[in-house]
């Protein structure tokens, strides 16, 4: 929320009131504009010094200097505009107790923030002012770390209760949740366990995501915890920096604005070169300078083709991320959007509706990533078995020569389905190809349905993998097996530590089901772009001992997978090669949920965009 939006009352005919939202941002030290967040608005009284030349001045000097300012802008139009400005209500974000009044963080920043935390199993996150408590929710899943949501409004509060439930035992154990008033806080809370209340540990990484108003409010209090806290924590704050926040309650005079006046209170900030960028500030703990901090920013490991073909550990096997009941659940949830799978022969209807559509030159499959379509039949049975699989697979090809040339064209054209841009070309292309009878893709991560319908499923993924890339120990066999209820246990592999300094956002959650001669048998098959990649085994039976997956390293070893269970999971770098070998029997079955994570940012269709 870097931009603020800020409703200046100015007098128009007969006394009335004329709102005008104006933009204005601030780039940091020197002579400054203004720093503030989209989403917290300020009424200014008329009596302000705000005048009609500095807004004029605003509106030349506007720039977008956070990556996240458009996304948090629309959340701010969603939440706070439409709502309340004031209420009598003490325990509510619009009452007089509040400094602060409720915006979400925009899913592009969470990452950075918990790259910027440098977020580990061991954590004890608090977040002053969780709002709806996402930021914590996606911490607990992501690390499996402990995580405190402090909240001055009931309904808020409520909301991240149940939110933290509709995530499973993992993410609703891991948190807890306070209605209290920070600014009246008690000294000493940051700094003791059960200092808030019985159960609560300690932080190591607090986060606060409040106004420019919020930030100063807090700010001397939030000095003295930093200072004499027996356990150091680290400070992370959103769009504004404790050491740059001023308070705009009372309007803004361009003119006199003295920096200095900005860091009473003496912070000193560590502003990192990508996380400043999407509006993300530090301060390290008070024992750790802000020089000692930078140098020891973790270094992300190289992971790319070469980098990880000779990995000594090519997979984790991670037991148990699912049980029997979630994966028929996912089975339901993709029939439920529309998914009919490879199994079903297409109506005479149909058939026609095909043919008009690429007649019209409207590639099949491109339009919805979450609907696939039945496998194409001519009903007509050849004489010989054999030439029927070879009519198949030539019907096959050419449906998929056919829909690619279509998609491509479509693209090119511009056509509402998909984009001019080259993303848009592929994005079209991977739709195409997730069409093929014998093997149909449903991206259950688009426009957001399974966080929507199945936030406990996304959970689980998530948690799993980042388990996989920590490879932690204690999941071994006589090892110190501290986990919540009900986690996924790393039997073997992992531990690469891909994930270690790098932003990781969910780049796509697949749901694949596969049919006799589907697999992924591309000798050069990599998830190009892409971090880390889990597959969770749903079903399968083939009699012809197919559906196998397989990795192979640089000079095209193959190392397979077998023994998984319904539920298990196999992890692997993306960029190694692997694949799935072919169903062989007619009446084959294959079903897997894939999971990866890449740097690109949120998705919403499809892998390419």
């Amino acid at each position: 929320m870097r931009a603020l939006l800020l409703a200046a009352w100015a007098g128009a005919g007969a006394g009335a009131g004329v709102v005008d939202i104006i933009k204005c941002e601030r780039a940091g030290r020197g002579r400054s504009l203004v720093q503030a967040a989209a989403g917290r608005v300020f009424v200014l009284r008329p009596t302000s010094p705000l005048h009609t030349h500095t807004l004029h001045a605003a509106r030349a000097a506007f720039m977008t200097l956070d990556l996240c300012e458009a996304e948090q802008s629309a959340l701010a139009r969603e939440h706070v505009l439409t709502a309340r400005l004031y209420t009598d209500d003490p325990h509510s974000h619009a009452g007089p107790r509040s400094i602060s009044p409720f915006a979400p963080c925009c899913a592009s920043r969470l990452p950075v923030v918990y790259d910027a935390a440098r977020l580990t199993r061991d954590s004890v996150v608090w977040d002053l002012g969780c709002g709806d408590g996402r930021v914590l929710h996606d911490a607990a899943a992501r690390y499996g770390c402990r995580c405190v949501g402090v909240e001055i409004d009931a309904t808020c509060l409520r909301r991240c209760a149940s939110r933290a439930k509709s995530r499973g035992p993992v993410v609703d154990t891991l948190c807890r949740w306070h209605l209290a008033d920070v600014t009246a806080a008690p000294e000493g809370v940051l700094g003791r366990d059960d200092a808030l209340a019985p159960g609560t540990p300690a932080p190591t990484v607090v986060i606060v995501f409040v106004t420019g108003h919020g930030l100063r409010a807090i700010s001397p209090w939030l000095k003295r915890e930093w200072e004499r806290a027996p356990r150091p924590f680290t400070i992370v704050t959103c769009v504004e920096s404790l050491d740059a926040c001023v308070d705009y309650r009372d309007g803004v005079s361009f003119d006199d604005f003295d920096p200095r006046a900005a860091n009473p209170d003496g912070w000193e900030v560590y502003r990192d070169e990508t996380h400043a960028k999407y509006g993300v500030f530090v301060v390290p703990p008070r024992c750790v300078s802000v020089e000692a901090w930078r140098a020891s920013r973790p270094t992300p490991r190289a992971c790319g083709p070469g980098s990880v073909a000779a990995d000594a550990e090519p997979v984790a096997v991670v037991r148990n991320v699912l049980t029997d009941a979630e994966c028929a659940a996912l089975h339901l949830f993709a029939a439920s959007t529309g998914f009919e799978g490879p199994h079903r022969t297409r109506t005479e209807d149909e058939e026609e509706e095909e043919r008009e559509r690429m007649e019209r030159g409207e590639a099949r499959g491109g339009g919805g990533s979450l609907r696939g379509e039945g496998a194409e039949d001519d009903g007509e049975e050849g004489e010989e078995g054999d030439d029927d699989d070879d009519d198949d697979d030539a019907d096959e090809e050419e449906q998929l020569a056919m829909t690619l040339s279509e998609a491509i064209l479509n693209a090119d054209r511009g056509s509402p389905s998909s984009q001019t841009s080259a993303d848009g070309t592929w994005a079209a292309v991977e739709d195409a190809y997730h069409a093929m009878p014998s093997h149909r893709v449903m991206h259950l991560h688009a426009n957001a349905e399974i966080d929507n319908r199945a936030p406990g499923l996304r959970a689980k993924l998530l948690r799993a993998l980042h388990r996989a890339d920590e490879g932690d120990a204690r999941d071994r066999p006589g090892g110190d097996a501290r986990r919540a209820p009900r986690e996924c246990v790393v039997e073997s592999g992992g531990g690469w530590g891909l994930l270690r300094g790098r932003h990781a956002y969910v780049r796509s959650i697949e749901y694949h089901a596969y049919s006799q001669g589907g697999s992924v048998s591309d000798p050069t098959h990599r998830d190009a772009g892409s971090t880390l990649t889990m597959s969770v085994l749903l079903d399968r039976e083939d009699a012809g001992g197919g559906g196998v997956l397989f990795t192979a390293d640089g000079a095209g070893v193959r190392t397979t997978v077998e023994g998984l269970r319904r539920g298990d999971a196999v992890v692997f770098p993306s960029e190694r090669v692997h694949g799935v070998t072919p169903l062989v029997s007619e009446d084959a079955r294959r079903s897997s949920v894939v999971l990866e994570v890449w740097e690109g940012g949120v998705t919403s269709h499809n892998r390419q965009r």
